[in-house]
């Protein structure tokens, strides 16, 4: 894939959320994943692909930048006692220019809960998910001009989407919106520039 500057302008960054903040949804995580160890769950684990959108696609726009582009790929899996679950998906992607420079873009919902209006099991999956994700570019190889070595930004993630499940099969797609970003607190790190919402495709198996 064909490396572009990202936009420095696409979000408005906000002041670093506090370790407090993060150490408060990190507190939800576990509890939640207590929960799920001590019911019997229903676990899926995924392949996904990625995009990122400045605004909310239309349908017909994220399934062209889907045939187009080249989305971020990576891995998800998800822990549902009955209809509350917890999980996380982690993806990533390496672009090049013509000058064979080399960078990797990393984009990952690092924990989230969910909510399966049906149950995690069932045929036909719509949930919702929140929680809090990471983001991110490093530069690789070459010369990176006046782009930075490393831009990371931490933010909240609140999304929709529908599963189907067939037999331990799973498909399914989500539109993740990610409000407000932040930088890494305590550091003068770059805020990575992500959209405010990301499509994406998955499929996997549940056990």
């Amino acid at each position: 894939m064909n490396y572009e500057p990202a936009a420095q302008d696409r979000r408005r960054v906000g002041p670093s959320l506090s370790p407090s903040a993060l150490g408060a949804l990190f507190a939800v995580g576990l509890l939640c994943f207590g929960q799920a160890l001590a019911a019997d769950p229903t676990v899926t684990l995924t392949f996904g692909a990625n995009e990122d959108f400045s605004s909310k696609p239309s349908f017909q726009t994220a399934l062209s930048s889907f045939q187009t582009a080249a989305p971020s790929g990576g891995l998800g899996w998800e822990v549902v006692p009955d209809h509350v679950g917890i999980g996380g998906d982690y993806q990533a992607k390496f672009l090049e220019n013509g000058a064979s420079n080399w960078w990797l873009d990393w984009y990952g919902d690092g924990i989230y809960v969910s909510y399966h209006f049906f149950g995690g099991g069932s045929g036909l999956d719509p949930f919702l998910r929140a929680g809090a994700g990471c983001a991110g570019r490093v530069f690789l190889r070459g010369d990176s001009g006046s782009d930075p070595l490393l831009s990371i930004s931490l933010f909240p993630i609140v999304a929709a989407g529908l599963a189907i499940r067939i037999d331990d099969v799973r498909l399914g797609a989500v539109l993740n919106a990610a409000p407000y970003q932040s930088r890494v607190p305590v550091t003068d790190i770059t805020a990575y520039p992500l959209g405010f919402f990301q499509a994406g495709v998955f499929a996997g198996f549940s056990i």
